[in-house]
């Protein structure tokens, strides 16, 4: 899951740096507010799921995407 999530990040939202479980979204990988919303979108997607707002919201590194495609029954 990790090597896919490290890929929509590269390749749909042209994230350039090292991409780690404890990357903070926004400081790390310097995300902003619109390519979380298309993040979203893409995991949307990808795994056929629905992603609330304030789901989205709780997103801070990339391991909480993980756990909350987990949560999803995501594996």
């Amino acid at each position: 899951m990790l090597e896919k999530i490290k890929e929509i990040l590269k390749n749909e939202l042209f994230v350039e740096e090292d991409i780690k479980l404890d990357s903070n979204l926004i400081d790390d990988l310097h995300i902003d507010s619109v390519a979380v919303i298309e993040l979203s979108l893409q995991l949307e997607s990808e795994y056929n799921i629905s992603i609330k707002q304030e789901e989205l919201f709780s997103i801070v590194t990339v391991e909480d995407i993980i756990k909350l495609l987990e949560s999803k029954g995501v594996s």
